[in-house]
């Protein structure tokens, strides 16, 4: 992806644009402790902001954006292989699963029948238990009758799910429930990071490269810039009419000045101590 900008990038950004920023670097932040995906380039953006502010240079902008957009694009690949992987093997299964299914059918009579008479047993156990435990001649340990009436009734429960549902046993032999799960978090990854690199081009990218002279020279969120003393370029600054209200002295001792001060260079003050002295 190449990141350009043609127009003029001495601006300083606007109350919106620097709004825009902030809420993506925002939005950044819950990725980055519920998934752990947007640390990276939360930390990469980190990085390329502070060394640009160091070395002036807003070539580090453009490796955080070379960097978001590959290690997006990554995770955007290995979510669709996640999906792609799972999904083939649930569709596997599912096809072993109903191959198995029809083979069931023509035994789910006598399997009925099996789980009816388990059940009526483990009800049978229930009562009998719960009888005794009320008892008045009962001596027994009642907590440990009370585990055992307990998982009685879990068994209970079980069996009347397999038997409103047969195939149920089978089902679950053949599907994994981690395999849905995975295929639903590659779904939600895939999303997640689509939406994110949308936002990045458009609330960062695009507003830190229409300010890319600016930020590369007086920061992302400055507004004024830093000096605002004009560097004369040469004598043209003080025109001759201008000059006479003063002595050559006097803009001699001023053009000196602004050479100490650094704000000219030595050839711009002879400049313009020349033109001075032939004005004079």
């Amino acid at each position: 992806m190449v990141f350009s900008n043609t127009s003029d990038s001495y601006t300083p950004l606007t109350v919106d644009e620097k709004i825009k920023v902030l809420i993506f670097l925002v939005l950044l932040v819950p990725p980055s402790f519920l998934l752990g995906i947007g640390f990276i380039p939360l930390l990469a953006l980190i990085v390329a902001m502070f060394a640009t502010h160091k070395t002036k240079d807003f070539a580090y902008y453009r490796v955080g954006y070379r960097f978001y957009s590959i290690y997006s694009r990554f995770l955007i690949i290995l979510a669709i292989g996640m999906f792609v992987f799972h999904s083939a093997s649930w569709v596997r299964d599912e096809m072993k699963f109903q191959d198995s299914l029809e083979k069931f059918e023509a035994e789910s009579q006598h399997y009925k029948a099996e789980q009816s008479k388990k059940l009526k047993k483990l009800e049978s156990e229930i009562i009998s238990l719960e009888t005794k435990l009320y008892s008045s001649d009962f001596a027994y340990d009642v907590g440990a009758e009370l585990d055992k009436i307990s998982s009685l009734k879990e068994q209970v429960k079980e069996n009347k799910l397999n038997l409103d549902h047969p195939w149920r046993p089978i089902y679950s032999s053949y599907h994994d429930d981690d395999s849905k799960a995975l295929i639903v978090v590659s779904i939600f990854m895939i999303i997640v990071v689509t939406i994110y690199l949308a936002l990045f081009n458009r609330l960062f990218v695009k507003v830190t490269l229409k300010h890319e002279e600016w930020i590369e020279k007086e920061g992302l969120f400055l507004t004024n810039k830093k000096s605002q003393t004009p560097k004369p370029s040469s004598a043209k600054i003080f025109k001759h009419n201008m000059l006479n209200s003063y002595s050559v002295a006097d803009e001699l001792l001023k053009w000196a000045k602004l050479k100490d001060d650094g704000v000219i260079t030595n050839e711009e003050f002879e400049s313009a101590k020349r033109k001075i002295l032939s004005d004079k």
